[in-house]
């Protein structure tokens, strides 16, 4: 799903302290590691402060960062939106997601053991749909807004 940086204030109520409202990311990502090309990065603070890793996701191609430190806004090689809690925002914008994709059909995948194949099975059934099917199985409380926020707006089911 694309979102411009004025959407994604206006989701999340955050300030904006670097670039531009006009941005477009075309993808949402809390890993720094991973090819970032035209993405949000979200720097989610857990045992690791993914405000420490905002450089090194605009230096792997991200255009835009969602941060809770305004620091992150100084030399800033894209736009920088600041929130008081980065995970708290990536539930907006998996809400305004699902807003979005209002007439799919979510389906939810849960257990112990295999819900990727699983998830690849049901998406395989589907076929004659326009169907998303995350990369891997996101189960959990950040992963359902990235499968969201990854999903078309023209997308039959999630």
């Amino acid at each position: 799903m694309r979102l411009n940086v004025a959407e994604i204030l206006e989701v999340t109520g955050g300030e904006l302290l670097a670039g531009t409202t006009s941005t477009e990311v075309t993808s949402v990502s809390i890993d720094s590691r991973l090819p970032q090309s035209g993405a949000l990065f979200v720097a989610i603070v857990a045992d690791r402060d993914g405000n420490d890793f905002v450089g090194h996701a605009f230096a792997g191609g991200a255009v835009a960062a969602l941060v809770t430190r305004a620091s992150e806004a100084n030399g800033a090689a894209g736009a920088v939106v600041c929130v008081a809690d980065t995970r708290e925002a990536i539930y907006k914008l998996g809400r305004y997601a699902r807003s979005k994709v209002s007439v799919a059909t979510v389906v939810g995948i849960t257990g112990s053991a295999g819900k990727t194949s699983t998830k690849d099975l049901t998406a395989a059934a589907l076929v004659a749909r326009r169907v998303y099917a995350s990369e891997s199985s996101f189960n959990n409380e950040i992963g359902v807004p990235l499968t969201l926020l990854a999903a078309e707006v023209d997308t039959e089911v999630v």
